[in-house]
């Protein structure tokens, strides 16, 4: 443990206007669940954000006043030229090699905007890097180097593949170095050959330069629900469909959608102007697929049109698929119970055990 860094942690994560409500949720949840005698300086880069939600995220976070120094630094202009399209065809993926030009910290926390916090995140800013320049969670579907596209013989296969979404940073060492600009200059030689973006990048770059934390800090949503037993865990929502953009049963969506009230005091509503997709088939898949949960949580009202849009065996699936998760879903809005929105900094971790139901 290293207490020399004091009881200011610096945070930075990335957003652009889609998602806006990963962002708010994922700073909320980091200040639920952290020390309330400690601050969070939170440097938030700027990918596209319009300022009326920004507003809208300074106000949600309002209540934690005292303990939240929020900073906005807008990187869409700055952000690298020539690199493939990240995920979902945007940019902002690449906007944290930036942070060591723009954050004036020794070391930071950088988290993805699609993560929920539920392990205190001081815990992690006082690990000691012991020489490394960050430290990061072996990534649970692709454990090794091997298994990305990643274009060097300089690279053993072998060699641990960390997931990018939550690392601890030393600053001081990238800027050193040169990390985000190597990181870059790879992307332009070979970015078509790299799965996961500016991910695969820092994993070529940084082999054998990062230390492995233990994966209860960055626990993918590819996890079934049945293995969220035990001690707290931070949950990555890595699946394409957000649940602030697409509606969604999912175990790991209803999370969500109860980190988003334990944050806001209010209910996600499914359908509001950040929530609609553009593409109208993924609003019309979403209306469906909630109808097909309503009928099942109201006894088949709705059972005979669902099965003239889709046929009794995707409404049979559909209605098995809620009835699995409903015991965990109850345990997942009990946990909104166990927070109280106006004591910041008092949330209390329930892990779900035994059978649900």
């Amino acid at each position: 443990m290293c207490a020399g860094r004091g009881q200011v942690v610096s945070v930075a994560t990335c957003a652009d206007e889609r998602y806006v409500p990963g962002l708010l949720v994922t700073l909320g949840s980091i200040l639920l669940f952290s020390d309330p005698a400690v601050r969070i300086d939170a440097v938030v880069l700027d990918c596209g954000i319009v300022d009326e939600s920004w507003r809208r995220v300074a106000s949600e976070l309002g209540k934690f006043a005292g303990r939240l120094h929020l900073q906005r630094v807008q990187v869409e202009n700055l952000l690298p030229t020539g690199l493939p399209p990240g995920p979902q065809g945007c940019l902002a993926a690449y906007a944290r090699l930036l942070l060591p030009e723009i954050s004036n910290s020794t070391t930071v926390v950088y988290v993805d905007s699609d993560v929920m916090f539920f392990k205190d995140v001081v815990e992690l800013w006082r690990t000691d890097l012991c020489g490394y320049v960050a430290a990061a969670c072996q990534d649970e579907m692709i454990p090794s180097i091997a298994q990305d596209c990643v274009p060097s013989e300089n690279v053993p296969g072998e060699a641990p593949y960390f997931n990018s979404g939550v690392m601890l940073i030393d600053l001081e060492s990238w800027r050193r170095d040169d990390i985000g600009r190597k990181a870059i200059d790879f992307l332009r030689r070979h970015g078509r050959q790299c799965r996961f973006h500016d991910q695969t990048a820092l994993n070529t770059i940084l082999a054998g330069r990062v230390r492995l934390l233990d994966g209860c800090w960055n626990r993918t949503s590819s996890l079934r629900p049945d293995q969220f037993i035990g001690e707290p865990f931070n949950v990555h929502l890595v699946f394409a469909h957000k649940p602030w953009l697409r509606a969604s049963a999912n175990f790991f969506a209803q999370l969500w959608y109860s980190m988003y009230y334990a944050t806001t005091g209010r209910h996600w509503h499914r359908f509001a102007a950040t929530a609609i997709p553009r593409k109208f088939k993924y609003l019309l898949n979403s209306a469906v697929y909630n109808g097909a949960l309503l009928s099942s949580c109201y006894g088949g009202l709705l059972s005979l049109p669902l099965g003239a849009c889709l046929g009794r065996r995707r409404v049979a699936h559909l209605r098995e698929h809620f009835r699995q998760h409903r015991g965990y879903m109850k345990r997942v809005r009990g946990f909104a119970s166990t927070v109280d929105a106006r004591q910041p900094g008092r949330a209390t971790f329930k892990p779900i055990t035994g059978r649900t139901g």
